[in-house]
């Protein structure tokens, strides 16, 4: 078999050790009671927190109908480098039908999907940890060839599979960019078993029961046969968990060539500052000001993360949509970049942002 399609073994898996490192990491931010092993427990078991109806801010958001008031006119670019008042941007034509979901923090708009750019959207749910809603979304592409990518799976319910139905096409792609995005995997694998099942290098040896048959790139650094050239990875090996000595996320970014997106899940994060609960606050300053400095300290190592960020800056992209927090560069549906605190430091330049944000952090 070739190196990207290997039987998966039957060891210990270590499920927990990168969400255990994580919880260490920002509990001496938070103040949390929970125990090192017991906060990695509740970090793994909640990703992905799949019900809206979960989401407890520890301080009330703003109502989204407020939102939407203080927003709706503030000018924000557009996929094509213009500004356009927001309310103006395209929108993929099933707004109104989709609109079925819980309005948080996290899911504006309260949308099963939110159009990001031309045939690229995202599923925005809730993402609880300790009772802070941190927000996450997946990724879902429509390919030239009308099949359907899949990127980071959140729950498949009912309304997630009458938006697919709604934007016809066929499942074919399904990918797990990291080590932690992986709870709805198995999900989406036995609903769509036609799809090729995907993950970031060594997920079949981590998680051999979830149903993985492919990991991207192969080991020997090629894409697997069937994967869509209009998506190109970039795989962040650069990571040694100084507790275990393996990788921590072991992730894969991905940028969609046609739409100039690039889809990040947590090597990059872009969490608001404004109208947002006090919880999902204290988490964005244990990001940015205790996780991110630990993990480019002693997580990452420089001359390979440098080699990495060259390739990563060398593509060309004019967005980002990360799996956590408000896209950059602008999105059709301003519900998705209106909180952009961070692109606006940098007049809109995505790749300044990212040399920054690996460099010293978030900006804003």
């Amino acid at each position: 078999l070739p190196p990207c399609i290997k039987s998966a073994p039957r060891g210990p898996t270590d499920r927990m050790h990168a969400g255990a490192l994580h919880t260490a990491v920002l509990c001496a931010v938070f103040g949390s009671a929970v125990s090192f092993s017991g906060g990695a427990a509740a970090f793994s078991s909640v990703h992905f927190a799949p019900s809206p109806s979960t989401f407890t801010p520890l301080v009330a958001a703003p109502a989204a109908s407020t939102l939407s008031l203080t927003t709706s006119r503030r000018e924000i670019p557009s996929s094509r480098g213009r500004h356009v008042a927001a309310g103006a941007l395209r929108m993929s034509g099933f707004r109104e039908k989709w609109q079925r979901m819980e309005k948080t923090w996290s899911n504006r708009g309260g949308l099963v999907l939110t159009q990001h750019r031309d045939n690229v959207w995202a599923a925005e749910r809730p993402f609880m940890w300790n009772n802070i809603d941190v927000g996450c979304k997946m990724t879902l592409v429509r390919l030239s060839n009308g099949d359907l990518w899949v990127h980071s799976p959140v729950q498949l319910d009912e309304e997630m599979r009458t938006a697919l139905s709604d934007l016809g096409g066929e499942v074919k792609h399904i990918v797990s960019p990291n080590y932690e995005h992986m709870k709805y995997a198995q999900q989406w694998f036995q609903a769509f078993p036609d799809a090729a099942a995907y993950g970031c290098p060594g997920i079949l040896e981590k998680y051999p029961d979830v149903g993985y048959r492919l990991e991207v790139p192969c080991a020997d650094g090629s894409m697997p046969e069937g994967w869509p050239s209009e998506v190109v990875a970039v795989f962040f090996d650069c990571e040694k968990n100084p507790f275990t000595g393996r990788p921590f996320f072991n992730e894969v970014n991905f940028l969609h060539v046609p739409s100039k997106t690039l889809l990040t899940t947590d090597t990059f994060w872009n969490y608001p500052k404004r109208d947002v609960p006090k919880g999902t606050r204290l988490w964005k300053f244990g990001m940015d000001r205790v996780y991110g400095p630990f993990y480019r300290t002693f997580m990452a190592n420089p001359d390979v993360l440098k080699r990495v960020l060259d390739k990563l800056l060398s593509l060309d992209f004019t967005s980002i949509l990360p799996a956590h927090g408000s896209s950059v560069g602008g999105s059709n549906d301003s519900e998705l970049s209106m909180y952009d605190d961070q692109g606006p430091v940098f007049n809109g330049d995505v790749k300044a942002l990212l040399r920054a944000h690996f460099a010293s952090g978030p900006s804003a």
